[in-house]
């Protein structure tokens, strides 16, 4: 197998995260594909456990500096065909975006976890978070939005091409359906299943 046939995926990960395990379970699709993981699997890790001075914490940062330096010298090499950045790094996604852009690595990054929209919910400085993200996704091939109208919102916010974001749905799509929603809906009541986390900005309140 040659080394264009070698994914490397980076970042912070969970192992029972759904739409992480989609996106790998689709990069092992690929015919011949090696994935070469450089993720840091957030969940394995009881950090905060001991206090101010954790064990754990320590390993951590030993870790991911160990991580960096495999990341580097994999895409520096020319060892890798292909880069996929995921989310909640630590830091890590503008490094990689600019080794990969100067080694001439195609890299995607997944947008799920956006600074901007981050920055928009808790009221700090979304002017960084914009410039910051734009930065990146002028380094890298192509990006990944959760759905269509995320990808205008980073479109316009962005200034990203179109072409340029490839939407990953985080759950099923109304594009997913054979019939409309309402169609098996005989009374004026129904309920309404929902599944994620309860978290401020989903709106579960409305």
């Amino acid at each position: 197998m040659g080394i264009n046939h070698r994914i490397l995926v980076c970042g912070e990960s969970e192992a029972d995260n759904s739409r992480d395990r989609s996106i790998v379970s689709a990069l092992e699709q690929v015919s011949g594909a090696r994935i070469v993981d450089c993720r840091f699997m957030i969940d394995r890790w009881p950090c905060g456990a001991f206090g101010k001075v954790d064990p754990f914490r320590i390993v951590e940062r030993v870790l991911k500096k160990v991580l960096r330096f495999r990341i580097k010298e994999h895409i520096r090499s020319r060892q890798i065909g292909f880069v996929v950045i995921m989310k909640n790094n630590w830091g890590l996604r503008e490094s990689v975006a600019r080794w990969s852009r100067d080694a001439h690595v195609p890299t995607a990054y997944d947008l799920w976890v956006s600074r901007t929209l981050a920055a928009e919910r808790d009221g700090t400085d979304r002017t960084a978070a914009v410039m910051l993200e734009k930065s990146i996704v002028e380094n890298v091939d192509s990006v990944f939005a959760t759905s269509k109208p995320y990808q205008e919102y980073y479109a316009e916010t962005l200034s990203c091409p179109r072409d340029k974001i490839v939407v990953v749905p985080l759950a099923v799509t109304d594009e997913w359906l054979s019939t409309p929603a309402s169609a098996g809906i005989k009374h004026s009541k129904f309920v309404v299943s929902y599944w994620g986390n309860f978290l401020k900005h989903h709106g579960l309140d409305v």
